[in-house]
């Protein structure tokens, strides 16, 4: 049902069309996707009736935020990650407040765009781990693939930000938290840091948490190897590895860095390299992958014909399953089209 009147806004005389009433907030924020999907642009938003049935909650007061346990409308449910997540890139760009979370089907895993609004105690718990992770990381590419479950926040993320904090300390590892039971696990530069490691995690966990671990002291030569990827590493970021658009040829910009990169690799000759190609999210997910192949076995073609010996070096192609940036900016996909190097011992 829709109705309309004229209303004068900044001088102008306008039109105000009104689509409802919807018996439920999921109702209407559909009508409203329909709305601003076949009028790009259109400023539609919701606004709360006089009355609610019980059972859902209210439409939110125009400009104002949902309040904890507000509805969402579920846009599609995808097997790719990268579909997803490039639909929820368009309702954002319509206004909406889209977000992707995954789902087990039948044994089969499905990435499901919804459209917002999310909660605000979820946004606040979202942006307060982000921020968290951003101050312990700091400088850090930080990639938020959080899915929002019913629970509440606290003392969930007082536990989140002490392990996050004890893996900074690690030269590198995981951190896992499942109910109250913390799992870190990883490489320490010593007995030292991993044993102050384990004394923090036994002492400042919020009550009833409880940590284990499965921490390990470097070698030298892990040390080695990993000061060697951190050089390389460095070498890249500093430097440019650009290709042809939707290609795999190497750009003549990156002819310096790649020769660098030489000179670092055979700087520690002892250790292999693992070269990983990664893409933005435009395309296809087989098309993504096949040129993140390509792209890292032309980086190791040019290693190897300058110097590297083939013996030392792999690849490996991600296409477009570990962004670090958002895919919805020009600047974000080009964060996301890149090489990482990996130092390993033999």
């Amino acid at each position: 049902p829709a109705s309309g009147r004229s209303i004068s806004q900044g001088g102008k005389s306008l039109t105000l069309v009104n689509a409802g009433p919807f018996e439920t907030r999921a109702a209407a924020e559909a009508a409203r996707l329909k709305i601003v999907q076949s009028i790009p642009g259109a400023p539609a938003h919701l606004e709360s009736g006089a009355s609610t049935p019980s059972g859902d909650a209210p439409a939110a007061p125009a400009g104002s935020h949902a309040r904890a346990g507000g509805w969402a409308v579920q846009v599609a449910a995808m097997g790719s990650q990268s579909d997803a997540n490039a639909l929820r890139d368009k309702l954002r760009a319509a206004g909406f407040d889209g977000f992707v979370d995954s789902v087990n089907v039948n044994g089969k895993r499905l990435w499901r765009v919804r459209a917002g609004p999310q909660t605000q105690r979820d946004d606040a718990s979202r942006v307060r781990l982000i921020e968290t992770a951003q101050q312990i990381y700091a400088g850090e590419s930080i990639t938020d693939d959080m899915k929002i479950v019913g629970a509440q926040p606290e003392p969930w993320l007082s536990a989140t930000r002490v392990a996050l904090e004890q893996l900074a300390r690690l030269r590198r590892g995981d951190v896992a938290i499942s109910a109250k039971d913390v799992m870190i696990e990883g490489a320490a530069e010593s007995d030292r840091v991993a044993n102050e490691i384990r004394s923090v995690l036994s002492t400042d966990l919020p009550p009833g948490y409880k940590a284990r671990d499965a921490i390990t002291v470097m070698s030298a030569d892990e040390k080695a190897a990993d000061s060697c990827q951190t050089l390389m590493r460095q070498t890249s970021a500093k430097g440019t590895i650009n290709f042809e658009r939707a290609k795999a040829d190497l750009t003549a910009d990156s002819t310096q860095t790649l020769r660098d990169l030489v000179e670092v690799a055979n700087e520690c000759p002892t250790f292999s390299i693992e070269i990983e190609g990664h893409t933005d999210a435009e395309g296809t997910d087989e098309r993504n992958q096949r040129l993140s192949d390509r792209r890292a076995r032309a980086v190791a073609d040019f290693l190897i014909q300058n110097g590297v010996s083939a013996k030392r070096l792999s690849t490996i192609g991600y296409g477009a399953t570990r962004p670090i940036a958002d895919n919805a900016t020009d600047a974000g996909r080009a964060k996301n089209r890149r090489i990482e190097f990996n130092v390993k011992v033999n």
